[in-house]
């Protein structure tokens, strides 16, 4: 009888299989500054131990949220991968969403993403006690409490915005970080993907297939978030120069971006088009085929992105020499909180965010 999972991928074995070669079992892997690259099955990648699990009050294990992103984000998403990837575009609104779910989870759960999350979140904890210390300093008695508002555009709060926060509630989130350091990132990331897949599902999708012996690759952060014109470092997912890039397997790439037309139009119209497409059983994907230097093109955008490793099912010597160069990946997740999650009433999300306006309470 098969034990319960402790082989957690995050990139799963079943999207990395795309990038295997015919008649093949192997990958071509690639570490960041590594002398050489080395050959690996797809299951022995992207794996930690216990990485979705958490003891229970009982002390034994809970996979729960292994088992909830098996059901509800691998099992539904990788049949449609497949399907884009042999060129099946006539996606209805399930599956265009099933799809955008998928490369969400994937944007966000990756060890890269996550440990800047829990750093984050640890970071501006005690950086409400260094708030009170100083002020307790400043004024000669203790300050054990500030009060918070956050809100997305920086004006002045809403009297419903304010939340007080007290040091005795600091000091108890920085003792379950000690003995849970990456309970944070656990419990936050699912909902911050389901937020993020609502809009990359409305974005404007185009597949790009390549052509001869052509070949895409991927890595240990597939999903790529950039600034088109390349002003902002960190661009937000609802900033109209965003776009997104995921390779779905060997044969093809897709780039999901915002529709610029609609910022030519009245902002009622705006959402009223925005609304049209949303209700919209299909939606058009437009598909390009692409020769090797666009391939190539797009596989130096990846590689940049990589942290630790890319992958390929083809030796591909320049890529031993591009990884030793230092990354380019930017922090995603730090534009994808300031833009998703500022308007959420759960304590622990609200405190991952800077833009708050902070009153010290003295008590």
């Amino acid at each position: 009888m098969a034990g319960p999972p402790r082989r957690h991928h995050y990139v799963t074995k079943a999207y990395l299989d795309g990038f295997v070669e015919p008649n093949e079992v192997f990958l071509f892997c690639y570490g960041r500054k590594k002398p050489k690259a080395f050959r690996a099955l797809p299951e022995n990648l992207a794996h930690i131990r216990d990485y979705h699990s958490f003891k229970g009050e009982d002390g034994t294990l809970d996979f729960t949220l292994e088992t909830q992103i098996d059901q509800q984000i691998e099992s539904p998403g990788i049949p449609i991968i497949r399907a884009l990837s042999e060129g099946k575009t006539n996606l209805d609104k399930t599956q265009r969403l099933g799809l955008a779910r998928f490369i969400a989870l994937q944007n966000v759960r990756v060890p890269y993403e996550r440990n800047f999350m829990d750093q984050q979140h640890k970071a501006i904890l005690e950086g409400y006690l260094a708030d009170m210390d100083k002020e307790s300093r400043m004024r000669g008695f203790p300050v054990n409490a500030i009060e918070v508002a956050v809100n997305v555009s920086g004006r002045e709060p809403k009297p419903h915005e304010w939340q007080r926060i007290t040091r005795d509630f600091v000091n108890a989130e920085l003792r379950d970080i000690e003995a849970d350091q990456q309970r944070f990132s656990r419990e936050s990331f699912f909902d911050i993907a389901e937020k993020l897949a609502k809009t990359i599902s409305a974005l404007r999708w185009t597949v790009f297939y390549g052509t001869g012996e052509a070949r895409f690759i991927t890595s240990d952060c597939p999903v790529i978030t950039r600034d088109k014109s390349e002003r902002r470092y960190f661009p937000g997912l609802e900033d109209f120069d965003t776009e997104i890039y995921f390779p779905l397997s060997k044969n093809a790439l897709i780039r999901m971006e915002h529709d610029n037309s609609c910022q030519l139009l009245p902002r009622k119209k705006q959402i009223h088009r925005q609304k049209r497409v949303m209700r919209a059983r299909t939606q058009e994907i437009t598909v390009v085929q692409a020769d090797e230097q666009v391939v190539q093109s797009l596989n130096e955008l990846i590689v940049a992105r990589t942290y630790l490793w890319t992958v390929s099912g083809a030796s591909q010597d320049w890529l031993l020499e591009r990884m030793q160069q230092p990354s380019k990946i930017q922090k995603r997740t730090k534009a994808i909180v300031q833009s998703e999650l500022m308007t959420t009433n759960q304590t622990g999300q609200r405190l991952l965010t800077k833009k708050e306006f902070v009153v010290l309470v003295d008590t």
